[in-house]
């Protein structure tokens, strides 16, 4: 019988949804979990996955079109099949809407799903406290997921009551807070035989909520539920890894990334800083979560990557004769060309040439990634973030000038998604803007390599058998020496100044 295919809920404060984008055309045949449409939550996208295998038998809602979740907006099913009688399949709502609360009964709040892809989430902040009293739409959490933080809207008015302390990761749709002075409505989540750090203990009422100890060598409170699983999986020993997500936890990328590096034995441990001794005089800062993130990130790509730098100094004539003559012309097109947009095309064609720069060491293999997706470093107040560009060679310079300019506007505003910030291959730098000529940036974990780029000067150069002014501009490659050698790094720079003096 055909399915239904309804607006998705990936939220328990979701109402409705946009269909930005189709991914599919009436007629297609799909697989069960094929992204078919891209749907849009006011500053997210998410991807929606077929419900089941099928033929996209009629699409209902149009590209652009709102809807409330649980509406029709396709229909799946077998070649020729009616739609008449179609039943729902699901389409991917994991998350329900709240029924009425028995009378007396607390509304409870749950993890929210913030996309198709997200499993888990962290509470990274409670904005509310125990007892407050919060209105429906109050933002009362920042939940975590990896790299991002969203806010979490309270889903009904009343006195709010946290069950989870900061910092605790659990699975979408389980149990974090609760609205109303009473117990919670009865119902598979609200009572368990386990709880979290014991009893929690809440306005006179007893509340037991799930339990998700972990059985690691590492302390339970340091790794995520799918990190856990992932480092039992790989064999990878936990107790010696140190986590770049929220808190300090141990995320599935830092197991990929303890795998991949070879480097952890048995009985070795990481070695722990000194402490610190603090004077009067001195300014005690606690650390944002962004911070804390970037922070164990560049540790753990140093201590599992054999890092070098190698520098060199490019001819850059052909690239600012190529900018000013052109800016103007992409200006009237409402395109603003830089000289970032320009390289990220150059440095597009050069990976594609040279798939090296975008090999990985796994255990004890090589993975070469197909995709060149080239992530760039924004600096936002707080710290970097590292949005990249999905197959930017075979993008256009007017698509890569635009792209950026979103990316930017997007870092600004905390609008990423974590389809911006996942998936590099490798990743440019800039600090030219600031002077810098020469540097050595520190490798985005799951990368093997990333480019420095300098500030561009004027240079006094021997060419053609006399003297010239000549623009010169600084290139610092940094690349992991497990993978790429210097005479595949040196090739690799020499085919972007080729490519530079084709421009």
């Amino acid at each position: 019988m055909a399915q239904i295919i309804e607006m998705p809920r990936y939220g328990a404060n979701m109402d409705e949804g946009t269909v930005a984008t189709w991914f599919v055309a009436e007629g297609d045949t799909v697989k069960e979990g094929d992204p078919i449409a891209e749907i849009a939550i006011e500053k997210l996208s998410n991807e929606l996955l077929a419900p089941a295998d099928g033929v996209i038998l009629k699409i209902v809602a149009e590209e652009g079109e709102t809807l409330d979740c649980g509406e029709p907006i396709a229909y799946i099913g077998e070649e020729g099949e009616s739609i008449e009688g179609a039943v729902s399949g699901d389409s991917n709502s994991e998350a329900t809407p709240l029924n009425e609360s028995a009378e007396g009964a607390a509304i409870p709040v749950e993890m929210p799903r913030y996309g198709a892809n997200m499993d888990e989430g962290t509470v990274a902040t409670w904005v509310a406290s125990a007892g407050d009293q919060v209105d429906e739409g109050d933002v009362i959490a920042e939940i975590a997921i990896e790299k991002l933080t969203n806010e979490l809207l309270a889903p009904a008015s009343g006195s709010f009551y946290p069950l989870v302390e900061e910092g605790r990761t659990l699975a979408c749709g389980e149990y974090i807070a609760k609205i109303g002075d009473g117990p919670l409505a009865g119902g598979e989540k609200t009572v368990e035989e386990d709880i979290i750090n014991g009893t929690v203990i809440d306005n006179q009422s007893e509340t037991r909520v799930a339990s998700y100890a972990v059985e690691t060598s590492a302390t339970a409170g340091d790794l995520t539920p799918k990190a856990a699983k992932l480092a039992e999986e790989l064999g990878v020993d936990a107790s010696m890894l140190k986590g770049s997500g929220y808190f300090g936890k141990i995320t599935r990328e830092d197991v990929r990334n303890a795998m991949a590096s070879g480097m952890l034995k048995a009985g070795s441990a990481p070695v722990a800083a000194a402490p610190i001794s603090y004077s009067a005089e001195d300014s005690v800062r606690k650390m944002s979560q962004m911070e804390k993130v970037i922070a164990g990130g560049m540790l753990n790509s140093l201590s599992s990557t054999a890092q070098t730098t190698i520098t060199m100094d490019m001819d850059v004539d052909n690239l600012v004769s190529y900018y000013e003559a052109n800016k103007g012309r992409y200006k009237e097109k409402g395109v603003k060309l830089s000289y970032t947009s320009l390289l990220v095309q150059v440095i597009g064609q050069a990976l594609r040439q040279h798939p090296i720069m975008r090999t990985v060491v796994n255990g004890a293999e090589f993975v070469e990634k197909g995709a060149v997706n080239i992530g760039i470093a924004v600096d936002i107040p707080g710290g970097l973030i590292v949005p990249n560009i999905k197959n930017a060679e075979t993008k256009s310079l007017e698509a890569i000038s635009n792209e950026l300019a979103s990316l930017a506007e997007k870092s600004k505003n905390n609008e990423l998604t974590q389809e911006d910030l996942t998936g590099g291959s490798f990743t440019i730098t800039n600090l030219g803007m600031f002077n810098i000529q020469y540097f050595t940036p520190v490798i985005n974990a799951g990368e093997s390599a990333i480019l420095g780029l300098g500030a561009i000067r004027d240079e006094v150069v021997v060419k053609n058998g006399g003297i010239h002014f000549g623009k010169k501009m600084a290139f610092s490659l940094t690349h992991d020496h497990q993978v790429i050698n210097g005479a595949p790094a040196a090739r690799f720079l020499l085919e972007i100044q080729a490519l530079i003096n084709a421009l």
